[in-house]
């Protein structure tokens, strides 16, 4: 305060000064275990004296750390000696350090959001404790050891990111558990990380970016939204593969590289939408009921499951082993491209190609019954031979023909009898006049009903001549003739006309020259059977003095080749001449 004297005034003033006291800072500082038997609460066991703190660097690298209660450290560097709790305790670790060596028995080490921890030196082990880790752990180097019921945790928006080829073992009694909720991935190391205990869970993303991850475990559960196993292309390959009880449950496989499941003794569950790209099914058994999306390969193993493929997505059957449908049912929306291996089918099982699906076969491969009850596949899609000179096999007790059988190569041998609907259709390539090799045949070992429609058509290039024929229905008895006959104008005035037998069907290259056989006369009226190409139009016409000619029906001739004529107003006119035309 200042006070001073203006004529008869006194005028006081005051002047505030403000002290502004920067922060104090915490000093970090540095502790070393030094090296005995005690409690990590106890000032004594460290040098300087004193306890770590949440701001604080503490390193042990040997004799043994008592956790008796929760404990928060800043950096914790772990190199040898052991953490012995009693199950309760929590050892939290705030900003990062590492795990080179040493022992954890029956407590949590707990890695929180914003630490950034290595597990890297030699092999670790954890006995009956838990490790949570909720921000990064980097795995650079040692094997990590899971003992009487140990757990590792990577929680929900946690990182695991594996850099060098590694495991994780179950290396003592009890069930063990390796449980992923955020990210674990292996970035770096062409060889195999192996996680190769009791129990692995898998709610988040599984990624291999480089060499392969490999999972061998008791069982393995990947449930939840978002659960996910990734490999990138040609730099990682994740592989599952398990010994007991596997679930799969609304799963994505993503990811180029190669994501193979081969069980060895046990089951695989499947629930709900399975998204695949390049997953494999290499071999075991799967149950469930799901819907597969995208591409899977069934490579081997036998399925009793409930699985639809929708429209859009594929499932390749291929591999030279066996692959079997017992007492279970594939839905085929989509498509089923079929390559290599036997298919079974075995206790009343179920394959449907629904309409607009596509079941197309790429070699001679075959359809078996395999073992009891009444087993059915039921084609009202596509099912196609498009390669293989050999033949196609289907012997099964019920196939049921009301779609389109496509034979653009080799052989399509029906095992037993076989009478299509209605509304099927026999589509058939016709590229030149060897069997097998250049034009598709159907056979039939039983009896056959023909019945729907014949669809031909030409290869490029190819044309057949006059008087040329192909056998393309080969059967021990033939009844029934194709209601239907399309393709069959071939140019030049030529067409592919079906002849029947009572063992088969022919295709004979004719022109379209109409013939009448079969004249009678009956309850006055005149009857003829007009023969023509399967599908023309003919125009009958009639004369009485075969000079002026009146049109009298138009014709089309059936899938047999033949149509029946009758002239009603024939009993009026005492001589009556008749001709047919081909209308083109």
């Amino acid at each position: 305060m200042c006070l001073s004297v203006v004529s008869r005034w006194v005028i006081v003033t005051w002047t505030v000064v403000h002290l502004i006291t920067p922060l104090q800072t915490i000093a970090q500082i540095a502790y070393t275990w030094k090296g005995g038997s005690g409690n990590w609460s106890s000032p004594e066991n460290w040098t300087p004296p004193g306890v770590p703190g949440p701001e604080d660097v503490a390193t042990v690298a040997s004799g043994t750390v008592l956790v008796n209660s929760a404990a928060i450290v800043g950096t914790l560097n772990f190199s040898g000696g052991s953490f012995q709790g009693d199950g309760v305790p929590v050892l939290t670790v705030v900003h990062g350090g590492s795990w080179s060596g040493g022992t954890i028995s029956n407590m949590r080490l707990s890695l929180s959001p914003a630490c950034v921890f290595s597990l890297d030196g030699a092999a670790k082990t954890l006995v009956g404790g838990v490790i949570t880790n909720a921000g990064t752990l980097a795995w650079t180097s040692g094997q990590l050891n899971l003992e009487n019921n140990a757990t590792f945790h990577n929680l929900l928006g946690a990182l695991t990111d594996v850099q060098s080829d590694v495991q994780v073992l179950q290396s003592g009694a009890g069930t063990s558990t390796f449980r992923n909720e955020g990210t674990y991935q292996k970035s770096a190391g062409l060889g195999t990380n192996s996680i190769q205990i009791v129990s692995v869970i898998n709610h988040g993303v599984l990624q291999a970016s480089r060499g392969t991850i490999r999972i061998e475990a008791s069982s393995l559960a990947a449930t939840g939204v978002g659960n996910q196993f990734h490999a990138e292309a040609d730099a990682g390959v994740v592989v599952t593969r398990s010994i007991s009880a596997n679930s799969f449950d609304g799963t994505s496989f993503s990811g180029p590289g190669v994501k193979a499941i081969a069980t060895s003794g046990g089951n695989v569950t499947f629930a709900r939408t399975i998204v695949g790209t390049n997953l494999q099914l290499v071999a075991g058994d799967y149950l469930g009921a799901a819907e597969f999306q995208g591409a899977i390969d069934w490579i081997g193993g036998s399925m009793s499951a409930k699985i639809t493929i929708p429209n859009g997505s594929t499932l390749n059957l291929r591999g030279t082993s066996p692959k079997s449908l017992m007492t279970g049912a594939i839905t085929n929306n989509g498509s089923v491209i079929w390559t290599g291996g036997q298919f079974n089918l075995e206790n009343n099982a179920t394959f449907h190609n629904s309409p607009g699906a596509l079941v197309d076969v790429q070699s001679d491969v075959q359809v078996l019954q395999t073992g009891g009850g009444t087993s059915t596949f039921r084609n009202e899609g596509t099912y196609r031979k498009s390669s293989g000179t050999g033949t196609n096999t289907i012997q099964i007790v019920s196939f049921q023909q009301a779609g389109v059988l496509e034979i653009d190569r080799g052989f399509i041998l029906v095992a037993g009898n076989l009478a299509p609907t209605p509304q099927s259709r026999l589509r058939l390539g016709i590229g030149g006049a060897i069997p097998g090799a250049e034009f598709g045949q159907l056979q039939v070992s039983g009896n056959l009903e023909l019945s729907g429609a014949l669809d031909v058509s030409l290869a490029e290039g190819f044309s057949p001549v006059e008087g040329q024929s192909f056998q393309v229905v080969s059967s021990r008895t033939r009844s029934g003739v194709f209601g239907v006959v399309m393709g069959s104008a071939i140019g030049g005035g030529l067409f592919l006309n079906p002849v029947y037998s009572g063992t088969g069907v022919r295709l004979t290259v004719v022109d379209a020259t109409p013939t009448f056989s079969n004249p009678t006369w009956s309850a006055g009226e005149f009857h003829a059977t007009l023969h023509g190409v399967a599908g023309g139009n003919y125009r009958v016409n009639a004369s009485t003095n075969l000079v002026d000619w009146q049109p009298l029906e138009t014709k089309v001739i059936p899938g047999s080749g033949v149509a029946e004529f009758d002239d009603a107003s024939s009993s009026l006119i005492p001589a009556r001449f008749y001709r047919a035309a081909f209308l083109p």
